[in-house]
């Protein structure tokens, strides 16, 4: 390592670590985008996904019983499990690694 750095020295590249930083952070930049815009997208695509099968699952036919029912059954325990289990999975799917 201590090789290649002298040899650079003696080829005459500079070693200035303000051009490493400006370097450093234009890549973070582009890089921190296009995830972010991954991020955006994947959790649309997730909502909508999420919220068709809540639809298709719960068999919603009136947004008003459907509003009585969820009322319900938010004190059921097996409705607090699922629903714990569902924000583990979907947390763990977009949580940064």
């Amino acid at each position: 390592m201590d090789r290649k750095i002298k040899e650079r020295i003696a080829k005459g590249y500079s070693l200035d670590i303000g051009k490493v930083i400006d370097q450093s952070f234009e890549i973070f930049k582009k890089t921190f985008l296009i995830a972010g815009l991954g991020y955006f997208l994947l959790g649309i695509v997730v909502f909508i996904l999420a919220v068709t099968i809540g639809i298709f699952f719960a068999g919603v036919t009136s947004l008003t019983d459907f509003a009585i029912k969820m009322d319900e059954m938010k004190l059921e325990s097996s409705f607090l499990i699922g629903n714990t289990i569902f924000a583990v999975v979907f947390a763990s799917l977009i949580a940064p690694t």
